[in-house]
């Protein structure tokens, strides 16, 4: 783990205390990223990512795109290695892809057992 990984917690919160912590502290960098206010919906779904799969908006694993949030690429590695995955299978839309303004969407699998 490099010196940049090891400051962000990795692991989902064990108690509701933690939780709250770990949410918080996404929220507070979320509205200094953004700089402005949340929507309800944002911060509910913002609580549910951080509670469940430990996504840091600080390490940049979640960005906002079009008033959604989403997992980057980053974050989905991260979340594979906690698992303890045993392969990604990355496949691009062909349909949502503009490789004139190299801009492009992908469909992520994650392994957890032998796939033999």
């Amino acid at each position: 783990m490099t010196k940049d990984q090891s400051q962000f917690p990795r692991k989902p919160p064990e108690s509701s205390s933690l939780g709250t912590k770990f949410f918080n502290e996404n929220l507070r960098a979320a509205k200094r990223i953004g700089g402005w206010p949340l929507a309800p919906r944002m911060i509910s779904h913002l609580r549910s990512l951080s509670r469940d799969y430990a996504f840091s908006v600080e390490a940049g694993e979640l960005q906002i795109i079009d008033g959604n949030w989403y997992v980057i690429h980053t974050g989905l590695l991260r979340l594979a290695r906690r698992k303890r995955c045993r392969g990604i299978h990355v496949e691009a839309v062909d349909s949502l892809c503009d490789s004139a303004a190299n801009d492009g969407v992908s469909v992520q699998r994650f392994w957890l057992r032998r796939l033999w």
